[in-house]
């Protein structure tokens, strides 16, 4: 599988979930509306690392991973001050 295929793969999940949430939120169980939205923000950002030919971390610990790869990058990403 190829990184563009897994890409569409995530769009598809994501948007599956994308669904899934309306019912959820008319059954008004609203810790699993929180848990599948944070599952498709997962999801898309994995696909648009993906769409820029990153491999995706296979951790949760996205925010350290994003601070790395925009100092390499030079973007001008940076850490909130506290």
């Amino acid at each position: 599988m190829t990184n563009d295929d897994l890409a569409k793969s995530y769009f598809k999940k994501s948007t599956d979930r994308l669904d899934i949430l309306d019912l959820l939120l008319k059954k008004e169980a609203y810790s699993d509306v929180i848990r599948e939205a944070q599952e498709i923000v997962e999801l898309c950002l994995k696909r648009m690392l993906r769409n820029v030919g990153i491999e995706p971390p296979k951790y949760m610990m996205w925010g350290p991973c994003l601070l790395s790869m925009s100092i390499t990058r030079g973007s001008k990403i940076s850490r909130p001050k506290r």
